[in-house]
């Protein structure tokens, strides 16, 4: 733990005080710090995008309607479909495309959208969308000393601790419950919960358990990647299994819900310490990628790079590569589909000759 701590610290030092661009490799320092945790313990207008968000939100009330606001979130899941996983990933884009055009009205209508998803019971993508926005922000300036950002970090930390809370209310804000809402606002206990039972414990306890007992998964695992060329793999009857399907059942048997997954606990499986620095080498890469991919002039590749790069560099952290791909297809696909719609929308509008 010692040294764990030590390293910790020269990468806080490193990336708090060093004068460097603000990047995918800051973005993934910070998220290990955060799910490794429990070591410490032990200028187009693409007005389309919007468009079809709220498309996406009124085809996903009109299909689950009241169903939304099941408190149970098996049950829930249960009866979710297709447009929960677009309005998720076409909300974001709109997002942090809206904060990259400084198209104020789309920001708030977007941070609504957000919103909206975290009643629904996913917090995710709020914090990805609010990284994104974090990233774009910091990485427009030259090399610079992280700390004199303190405000971008206290917001980080504030967003971060927010989320983590929220999920405690979340059950109370279904039922309308505000006799429950109050006693856990003045209970220190539930309080302090939401941080020291919260997901970097979970996803960690998966890597000691398959160290632990020395669980492997078979190469074929990868095969799964096969998968990720068709837009919603499951939906059409293509069956993928995940780390999960492996482990939880196994290792974890009284687990009531669906876990978490845990990206170095995968490879440690596949190949042991081999695999544990191959995806350290493959990690790093992209990283690189995605800080470049970033530069681009597109104000909307740029946001869809923005909103991948941080499914990369901070999500990965509680997934599996085969999720993280699959993701990534989806909101580039879905970043395409907004520039072709933008392309027509403006070759319709366009001035008639005579």
């Amino acid at each position: 733990m010692l040294f764990f701590v030590i390293v910790s610290i020269i990468g806080i030092i490193y990336f708090l005080f060093k004068r460097r661009k603000f990047d995918f490799y800051s973005i993934g320092f910070f998220s290990s710090l955060l799910y490794f945790s429990p070591g410490y313990f032990g200028e187009v207008s693409y007005s389309s995008n919007l468009i079809l968000s709220l498309f996406c939100t009124a085809m996903l009330i009109l299909t689950v309607g009241r169903d939304l606001i099941i408190p149970n979130k098996l049950e829930l899941m249960s009866k979710l479909n297709v447009w929960m996983i677009f309005l998720t990933y076409t909300s974001s884009l709109t997002f942090v495309l809206s904060f990259i055009n400084n198209q104020k009205f789309i920001f708030v209508v977007a941070l609504i959208l957000q919103i909206l998803i975290l009643v629904i019971g996913f917090r995710f993508p709020l914090v990805i969308s609010l990284i994104s926005v974090l990233v774009l922000s910091l990485n427009k300036f030259k090399a610079f000393k992280l700390i004199r950002y303190r405000k971008h970090l206290i917001f980080g930390l504030l967003v971060i601790s927010i989320t983590l809370v929220f999920k405690k209310f979340l059950f109370a804000i279904k039922t309308w419950d505000t006799d429950l809402m109050y006693r856990i606002a003045n209970n220190e206990d539930i309080l302090l919960s939401c941080f020291n039972e919260a997901e970097p414990f979970k996803t960690q306890s998966i890597l000691n358990k398959v160290i632990e007992t020395e669980f492997e998964v078979p190469l074929s695992h990868l095969d799964n990647f096969l998968a990720l060329f068709v837009f919603e793999s499951e939906s059409l009857g293509i069956e993928i299994r995940s780390f999960n399907y492996y482990f939880q059942d196994e290792l974890f048997p009284g687990a009531i819900f669906n876990m978490a997954s845990n990206i170095w606990a995968q490879f440690y499986a596949l190949g042991g310490w081999v695999g544990i620095l191959f995806m350290i080498c493959f990690y790093n890469v992209l990283l690189g990628f995605f800080s470049k991919l970033i530069q681009v002039r597109s104000t909307l590749f740029k946001a869809t790079f923005a909103v991948m790069g941080v499914y990369w560099a901070f999500y990965l952290q509680r997934n599996s590569l085969s999720y993280i791909f699959a993701t990534q297809k989806k909101i580039l696909l879905l970043g395409v589909l907004i520039l072709f719609l933008t392309k027509a929308y403006l070759y319709i509008r366009r001035p008639k000759r005579i």
